[in-house]
């Protein structure tokens, strides 16, 4: 079917959970060298319609499958490059494998991979162009980012985590979320990443663990322990300082931090309080909640820059979809979307640059 192209009006998406499918599903999808973007969670197959003639719905279990047809299908494709149906609002690793599959194609069915060329190229650029001029205010809603971004974290700087540790006596998961956070990204890594609890063995026990963490590369920063009782001159060396330590677990460590922090003489350093416990429904404990301490982040501050956040991605998600609309119009006169366009088409779409 030499230059024939798919296009949007005889595309089909197939989406179903991974966990539905065995071997023999998945080598229905090789065997018609469809496209495809899957994770652990979830399966996306995508080609025009008559490549899905004879689909084995029997073997999805349940027959737990959502279709998309035509424009819906590629007006999905582009959610799905913009992270609108990501587990992490805005993650956009599923444009890699989508890519990853076209590629394979090209490699081993050119024949048939030429026939997505026209259409891959317009689902990247649509993205590409909603993700620049609509999208590029868009913040991840996780409470762990939202922690590190209010506390001002930025390159090289030393971190300190007074740290919680799970039943069998490894660092909690928000222990491990904060650690990978400031240590994965090459540009924005800290220079160390330092941990202690208040009872010397447990700290050390906690250390052990982000030592074999850092060997497994999921924190790439330099990591040691310090004791708790040198906690008055830490506040005083660290540039970021993160409790994980769950509020009124050690009461007495508590009053510490506190005193310690509040009578520091650094100004420009930051202790973030990321975890309350499970009596006070997401409140701090009346310790904290009571102290008045300058460069201290609550709990609470942290879920007001979420919702923040959530509110604001809301409105972008609306605008996004009003932008994906325009652009499979624009396809559909064979014209390239534009600022200028969208400017004609639907004014106040695209913020104005002051």
């Amino acid at each position: 079917m030499s230059g024939y192209s798919v296009t949007m009006d005889d595309l089909v998406v197939v989406d179903f959970r991974t966990e539905n499918m065995d071997d023999s599903v998945k080598q229905w999808r090789v065997s018609r060298h469809i496209p495809y973007a899957e994770s652990c969670a979830r399966q996306i197959w995508f080609a025009k319609a008559q490549d899905f003639e004879g689909f084995p719905l029997e073997r999805i279990k349940g027959r737990a499958v959502t279709y998309h047809h035509g424009t819906d299908a590629y007006k999905f494709l582009i959610e799905l490059n913009l992270g609108l149906h990501s587990q992490q609002f805005g993650e956009t690793n599923i444009t890699g494998q989508i890519f990853q599959s076209w590629g394979d194609m090209r490699r081993d069915t050119p024949h048939l991979a030429e026939q997505y060329d026209t259409l891959i190229q317009h689902l990247t650029a649509d993205a590409r162009f909603i993700r620049g001029n609509i999208m590029n205010g868009l913040k991840t809603e996780r409470f762990e980012l939202c922690a590190r971004d209010l506390s001002k974290f930025s390159h090289d700087e030393s971190v300190l985590i007074i740290a919680g540790q799970n039943k069998i006596g490894e660092p909690s998961v928000t222990t491990d979320r904060i650690a990978r956070l400031v240590s994965q990204n090459k540009r924005q890594r800290a220079s160390t990443v330092d941990v202690t609890h208040p009872d010397d063995a447990i700290s050390k026990s906690i250390y052990k663990g982000m030592r074999a963490l850092n060997q497994k590369g999921r924190i790439l920063s330099d990591v040691s322990y310090i004791n708790f009782r040198e906690l008055s001159l830490a506040v005083e060396m660290y540039d970021r300082i993160y409790v994980t330590l769950p509020m009124d677990e050690v009461p007495i460590a508590d009053l510490e931090i506190i005193d310690s922090w509040a009578n520091r003489e650094a100004k420009d350093n930051t202790l973030t309080h990321v975890r309350t416990n499970a009596k006070t429904a997401g409140r701090s404990s009346k310790p904290w909640r009571n102290a008045d301490m300058k460069g201290f982040i609550s709990p609470e501050d942290i879920a007001a820059e979420q919702e923040k956040r959530r509110s604001n991605n809301a409105n972008l998600t609306r605008r996004a979809e009003d932008a994906i609309d325009l652009c499979i119009e624009l396809r559909q006169e064979g014209k390239q979307p534009s600022r200028a366009l969208f400017g004609k088409r639907k004014k106040g779409l695209i913020p104005t640059v002051k």
